[in-house]
C-alpha cells in the first residue's frame, strides 16, 4: 500500500480489548504490552536509521514530549 509516496507499515499485535471479559483476547498483560511497544521504538529501521528512536530523542531534546508513528 502506498500514501504519498511512503510505504505504509503495519502489524497486528492481536491487542483489541474483549469488553466482555476486560482483558486482552491474547492474554497479553499490560507489562508484555509496554515491552512490545518499546521494542518498536527502539528497533525500528529505515535505511539503517533508528527513526523512531532518533524523533524522541530529537522531540525530548527540544522538550516535545511526544513520537509521531
Amino acid at each position: 500500500m502506498s500514501f504519498e509516496g511512503e510505504r505504509v507499515y503495519y502489524t497486528d499485535q492481536k491487542l483489541v480489548v474483549d469488553q466482555n471479559a476486560g482483558q486482552f483476547m491474547n492474554g497479553a498483560n499490560l507489562s508484555d504490552i509496554e515491552n512490545k511497544l518499546m521494542h518498536f521504538v527502539k528497533e525500528t529501521k529505515v535505511d539503517d536509521v533508528f527513526i523512531y528512536r532518533e524523533q524522541l530523542r530529537s522531540n525530548a531534546l527540544r522538550g516535545l514530549y511526544f513520537l509521531r508513528v
